[in-house]
């Protein structure tokens, strides 16, 4: 099991503020607080979602170079966190600059205060600290039987805002990249550091469609080591005019299965990982396993999935792209328009933007209104569907390069 813990920019900055107010000073002046985190809905990987941050109040703790935190600090924010049904946070500055190993004092003093957190919330600590630099370390503290307390390390910490994810990994988390033949032009385009943060960022693409086959082709080519592609459908006859991994061998087989060999084929990483879920988004095993992804690409065709994937971007704190073609017909082709928007914390999000009603969603579920209508063609309706041309695919490509800060910032 791998551990993380995710929060938003907004609350790093705050945090950020709070924690590193006496060392900006010029003094060696650490600090501490307490924070509510609740857990991740992750198959595969444990992740802690950094909440509501409860900052000490006059008589909360003694600042003397450490950190005294007192009972009564402790106590309320307990209680705050069971009627919240979330754990507890601990979180303290450090001088030092980078991820910070736990020093003997911050051992003892997170082991000393575990216990009750655990059995009180049922959750474990989480302990995390911030470097000078604001660099985050993070651990949770639980308990592993008869009585003993050990710390689970995490291997990063995500801080999620509109323009872009940054991520601070612990050392040795990742093996050093190296370069390989199959990916020096591309490595020579932006570096080695940018390439090593594209090829450990984990992407979930849902949808293998007309833009998810692009999308995932383009992925998989560049360089990236984690790939899940989620999509319940079978390859059909009349989708041989747009997959560009299928042909007619393929009639009748999951298109997850089918796209994950074909970019097992042509990765250029060094050991791509490719996982195919033949099921609904709605599903919960496939929820779960796009949950575990540092990043999802939204390449469906109907409301209802966009209203999970939106609920599942927010509820784990999730960059979010959705794209896709607006093709307008009757007859013949009245206009084509690629859209791409970019969701998740501190955006607004899907349902704002005006790209599904709930309406449409609970329509879809009670068999009421039709999807996966890629062009619409009825007579005098106008409402238009997305679907999947290459413009569309390749703003989706510029917008993950984006988020993994590949390539400049872009507005959210």
């Amino acid at each position: 099991m791998n551990y993380r813990v995710v929060l938003r920019e907004a609350l790093h900055r705050q945090l950020g503020d709070h924690l590193l107010s006496g060392l900006r000073r010029g003094g060696l002046q650490e600090e501490a607080c307490l924070a509510l985190w609740r857990r991740g809905d992750g198959f595969n990987r444990y992740t802690g979602i950094l909440a509501d941050i409860v900052l000490p109040e006059d008589g909360d703790r003694d600042l003397h170079g450490n950190v005294t935190v007192h009972g009564g600090y402790l106590n309320r924010v307990l209680d705050r966190a069971l009627k919240a049904q979330a754990g507890v946070a601990v979180l303290h500055s450090h001088p030092g600059p980078g991820w910070q190993a736990l020093s003997g004092m911050d051992d003892d003093t997170e082991r000393n205060i575990v216990s009750p957190f655990v059995r009180e919330t049922g959750l474990p600590l989480l302990g995390l600290t911030m470097g000078s630099d604001g660099v985050w370390s993070a651990r949770f503290w639980q308990e592993t039987g008869l009585g003993q307390i050990a710390p689970a390390h995490c291997t990063d910490v995500r801080r999620v805002g509109p323009r872009r994810t940054r991520a601070d990994c612990a050392p040795g988390a990742h093996p050093p990249y190296a370069r390989r033949p199959s990916l020096v032009r591309t490595v020579d385009s932006w570096g080695i550091d940018a390439q090593a943060r594209l090829a450990r960022t984990h992407v979930c693409v849902v949808g293998a469609g007309s833009v998810g086959s692009i999308v995932l082709e383009c992925l998989a080519r560049t360089g990236f080591e984690q790939i899940t592609v989620i999509d319940p459908d079978l390859v059909e006859d009349r989708n041989l005019d747009r997959l560009i991994y299928a042909d007619r061998h393929c009639l009748g087989l999951p298109k997850a299965d089918v796209v994950a060999a074909h970019l097992r084929r042509i990765a250029t990483a060094r050991s791509p990982v490719v996982r195919p879920v033949p099921l609904s988004i709605r599903t919960e095993r496939a929820y779960r396993l796009a949950a575990d992804a540092d990043l999802i690409v939204c390449c469906v065709d109907n409301a209802e999935a966009r209203e999970v994937l939106n609920h599942l971007a927010y509820a784990n704190c999730l960059p979010l792209i959705d794209g896709g073609v607006l093709v307008e017909s009757r007859d013949r082709l009245l206009s084509a328009k690629w859209r791409v928007h970019l969701v998740g914390p501190d955006m607004q999000c899907l349902r704002c933007r005006g790209q599904y009603t709930s309406g449409d969603a609970r329509d879809e579920r009670m068999g009421i209104r039709r999807h996966g209508r890629y062009i619409n063609d009825d007579a005098g309706d106008e409402r238009r569907i997305a679907v999947g041309f290459l413009d569309g695919s390749l703003q989706i490509r510029g917008h993950v390069l984006r988020r993994t800060q590949v390539i400049g910032d872009i507005e959210g």
